[in-house]
């Protein structure tokens, strides 16, 4: 017993004492200057000193000062940037290349020395609930050159994605929302047959509507698992290529099914987002492939805009033919990096923002839920609530406009906060709905390191090729315009050709390194 509070004691002495240290880190004022692309709301810049921002540099004690540039030209921006190597910002968003190989030529420096309960105290907890961080932050030359955001399994509980269908439809047809594919199939095929939307047409309504990519969500309920970007694993921790899988094939043919069938949009090869929003406007589309919850309230706008009392059900991830239960894969390592340049004068203090920004538990509200007492206020049981600034804007924001207004869900990296999200789907008891009802189906994904120098240049390679006649066939069989049976062996032949063995093992190493 006497051990007991003699240890105690010593890790009283200990955190007293990095306390110390961290009061002493931060007791001389300066200015860091922070690179990333400009605020998602337009109507506010990073440059305006939004409160977000200022919250973290007064907890901080610090001024921001931005290099900013529009998402459509950052890439290009930073990358000019990193390569004059002049003058750099003190952090930078390193999202769009690749953080290690600007590490290796010193243009950005490591931070696993920098990493401790004095510079990143908020970092260090985080790691003994999320370790596998480590791992994926971790080059292969043994050094960590960015920061990312996190979202797992319990993260993402605040939210999922998947199939929608109209829910007026359904009622106005008699149908249960289907919980199969074959069940899927029989709805649409209803949709398209039964003038679903009511006004004496019968030819008029699209089923199914969406980016053909999108229907990867679908994919997955034919044991297309896609748990590790386009590989899957077996059960001895062998990757395979989804888009060569006997399971593929037979996603492929139900979709061309559909597609045979009139039952997806003639159109699903080519339409974006302004396009399907359009037709939803028009009252005449039954159902998208794949919609994120926060943006079901934003879809069912453009279809009450036509039809006031039209929604949109969220379906749970089907069951495939086989049996196969679909599933929500969580977002795992987000591709933000944080990353503190050689010019940095005050590295410990840039890694002491990084870490509370990021990793701090009141910060991680802030990020995605926007400013304190603007956006949200503490309730009486220390949970948050959301002010009428987001729910009921005066000026007509919607709630994520509202938030990003303040700084918050901004875009640099952050770690997601599962009740903050839920919370500002609340708007809608559906939604909420929802949400609970998929909270069984997410999983975390598979991950991997860090690609050496090496092996990114030839992934990059490989998949340049690879991907052109994914893309290319995948399109062909859904259409029919290839045959799944005649041209099939022909496909993986070429694909065997292009690299896909090579391709294959060097994404083998990247995940042995991570989970054997």
């Amino acid at each position: 017993m006497l051990c007991f509070f003699v240890l105690l004691a010593l890790i009283g002495s200990f955190s007293f004492a990095f306390a110390g240290e961290r009061e002493d880190l931060l007791a001389d004022h300066i200015t860091l200057k922070l690179m990333t692309w400009e605020n998602y709301y337009a109507g506010a810049s990073f440059a305006d000193n939004l409160e977000v921002f200022q919250a973290f540099a007064e907890n901080q004690n610090v001024t921001l000062e931005w290099e900013l540039a529009s998402s459509s030209r950052y890439s290009e921006v930073l990358q000019t940037r990193l390569a004059a190597a002049i003058d750099l910002p003190d952090i930078i968003n390193c999202a769009p290349v690749q953080p290690a190989a600007y590490g290796l030529s010193g243009v950005i420096i490591p931070l696993e020395g920098l990493i401790n309960e004095v510079n990143a105290p908020n970092y260090t907890a985080f790691l003994v609930d999320h370790p596998i961080m480590s791992l994926l932050q971790t080059s292969p030359d043994g050094h960590q050159y960015s920061f990312s955001g996190y979202v797992g399994k319990g993260e993402m509980l605040g939210g999922g994605y998947g199939l929608v269908l109209r829910g007026d439809w359904l009622e106005r047809l008699g149908l249960a929302v289907p919980t199969t594919t074959d069940e899927l199939y029989d709805v649409l095929k209803a949709f398209k047959e039964q003038d679903a939307n009511g006004n004496g047409d019968p030819d008029d309504e699209i089923p199914f509507s969406d980016g053909y990519s999108k229907l990867n969500v679908l994919a997955i309920s034919f044991g297309c698992g896609y748990r590790a970007g386009n590989f899957d694993v077996d059960d001895e921790g062998n990757l395979y290529f989804c888009c060569s899988s006997e399971q593929y094939r037979e996603f492929l043919r139900y979709v061309n099914k559909l597609y045979s069938e009139q039952l997806i949009d003639p159109e699903f090869a080519t339409t974006d987002d302004d396009q399907v929003e359009a037709k939803e406007a028009q009252n005449i589309i039954g159902g998208r492939f794949s919609l994120w919850i926060d943006e079901v309230p934003f879809s069912e706008q453009m279809i009450q805009s036509a039809d006031p009392d039209g929604y949109y059900a969220m379906l749970n991830p089907l069951t495939g033919p086989d049996g196969t239960q679909g599933v929500i894969y969580s977002s795992g390592m987000l591709d933000n990096a944080m990353c503190i340049s050689k010019d940095c004068k005050y590295p410990e203090r840039a890694m002491s923002f990084l870490d509370y920004s990021i990793f701090n538990d009141y910060a991680t509200i802030c990020n995605n839920c926007g400013s304190e007492h603007t956006c949200w206020e503490y309730t009486d049981d220390g949970s948050i609530a959301f002010t009428d600034y987001v729910m009921n804007n005066p000026d007509g924001l919607s709630p994520m406009e509202a938030i990003r207004s303040t700084g918050g869900y901004h875009t640099m990296t952050f770690v997601l906060y599962a009740e903050g999200r839920k919370l500002m789907n609340s708007v809608n008891d559906r939604i909420v709905g929802y949400i609970d009802s998929m909270a069984p189906y997410v999983v975390d994904r598979l991950e991997y390191s860090p690609s050496t120098d090496q092996e990114a240049a030839r992934i990059s390679e490989l998949n340049r090729d690879i991907s052109v006649l994914v893309d290319e066939m995948r399109l062909l069989f859904m259409t029919g315009e290839a045959d799944l049976d005649a041209d099939w062996d022909t496909y993986i032949e070429t694909l065997n050709s292009l690299g896909l063995p090579e391709y294959t093992a060097l994404y083998q190493g990247k995940y042995d390194r991570v989970n054997k």
